[in-house]
């Protein structure tokens, strides 16, 4: 396995953490009965995903940071960078509660 920037590492977490923040407070503020599914990383060659419970939210790339909206449960959609995750916002705002954002049509974003 290839040696991941420390960089990289330390981004990714700062982004799991704002996204999980907003994550709790979305469904504390809409569902009274849900709680926010837990949030956590799974390290890839190329890739890391972040998963929402049992499901993939997004892709991060290992090399430049970049967002990945899911097409799958291995992959992330062609075409599908959303953000980056060294955004001054740490790419929050290029996902929503349930994953990356689409590029057009409707979207529920934080």
């Amino acid at each position: 396995m290839a040696k991941i920037e420390p960089a990289i590492l330390k981004r990714l977490e700062e982004y799991v953490n704002r996204l999980d923040e907003l994550c709790v407070a979305f469904y504390e503020g809409r569902y009274d009965h849900i709680e926010a599914p837990e949030l956590r990383i799974e390290l890839g060659r190329k890739y890391a995903k972040v998963f929402k419970g049992d499901s993939i939210h997004t892709f991060v790339n290992l090399i430049n940071g970049d967002i990945l909206k899911a097409a799958s449960y291995k992959a992330p959609a062609p075409n599908g960078v959303r953000g980056n995750i060294f955004d001054d916002d740490c790419g929050i705002h290029c996902v929503g509660p349930f994953g990356a954002l689409y590029l057009n049509g409707p979207t529920i974003n934080f």
